[in-house]
């Protein structure tokens, strides 16, 4: 993933790991938290998910 993608997103693909860690919700629900967190509207909320569903393998790869 390009690099200006992870910093435009590093708050929220952060806060998203957090929520993941914690097992408060299934994370394909997580777009509410979203919303209600970052103030966004829904269409952004599930863009940003699918964002970091798609790249969290990337991410997390060397972290073991």
């Amino acid at each position: 993933m390009p690099d200006n993608i992870k910093n435009v997103y590093k708050e929220e693909f952060e806060y998203l790991d957090m929520l993941r860690e914690s097992g408060e919700t299934n994370m394909w629900g997580a777009s509410t938290y979203l919303k209600s967190e970052f103030g966004m509207d829904g269409k952004s909320a599930r863009s940003i998910l699918g964002l970091w569903m798609d790249t969290f393998e990337e991410r997390h790869n060397d972290k073991g």
